[in-house]
């Protein structure tokens, strides 16, 4: 079972890649708002391969990967992540995400820091409720934009539970996307929340992200982090 296959776990399409050799862990990805597919990007395969990533990317359409929505969170929980517990079950998890994915990585590492102890983020929309009244499908999930701003990444942020290892990458200048990022950062920052951040990436030109060089880098990140927990499980 290598390569790029299609599944369906719980009603919900998944893609799913086993790279060719060990694989030593399976990482979760949650997409963008654009719903891009990440293994028919440019280069992603090869560096999955590289580091011995498997990786899990179900179709989470206009979710937001919220609570929600049934292709949200709820669908993760009931199909996505037993069934990655199940494919690896003497190893740590890891959850990554792009834009929209990026604040659903967040907010499920949250809610979820025991089940996925490294977490990364990459231009991140984390104030999402300031889309309220303007993204229709959340302003069909959320009654107001209160509740949707309760529903947020950081509102999940329990200052003693959270990730072991927990990176944002913010790699586009929209002010929106960084707004969003350094009051998290303070948050975490007052919390006492280990992490890590990084807000120059490069001088990017709007939203446009290019995800083999920034996830070249970042994978690599992700694994010796799942590495480092590895040996804690020992």
């Amino acid at each position: 079972m290598t390569g790029v296959q299609s599944l369906t776990l719980g009603g919900q399409a998944v893609d799913l890649f086993v790279p060719v050799g060990p694989v030593r862990f399976i990482t979760l990805y949650l997409h963008s708002q654009d719903q891009e597919h990440l293994f028919q990007l440019p280069g992603i395969a090869e560096i999955l391969t590289q580091y011995g990533l498997a990786c899990i990317a179900p179709r989470g359409g206009d979710s937001w990967w919220s609570g929600h929505h049934p292709d949200g969170e709820p669908a993760l929980r009931n199909a996505v992540i037993p069934w990655m517990q199940a494919f690896r079950p003497e190893s740590s998890l890891a959850v990554f995400g792009l834009g929209m994915g990026g604040q659903g990585a967040l907010r499920l590492g949250f809610r979820m820091p025991t089940d996925f102890p490294v977490v990364l983020s990459i231009a991140a929309i984390i104030d999402y409720h300031e889309l309220y009244g303007q993204h229709p499908a959340i302003t069909e999930m959320y009654t107001s934009k209160e509740q949707c701003r309760q529903d947020t990444a950081p509102m999940h942020l329990h200052p003693s539970r959270h990730p072991a290892h927990l990176r944002m990458v913010v790699d586009c200048s929209l002010e929106f996307i960084q707004r969003g990022h350094d009051r998290l950062h303070e948050k975490l920052l007052a919390l006492g929340v280990a992490h890590e951040y990084n807000d120059r990436y490069h001088e990017s030109s709007g939203y446009e992200v290019d995800m083999q060089r920034v996830l070249t880098v970042e994978l690599k990140w992700m694994q010796d982090k799942l590495e480092l927990m590895s040996r804690r499980l020992v």
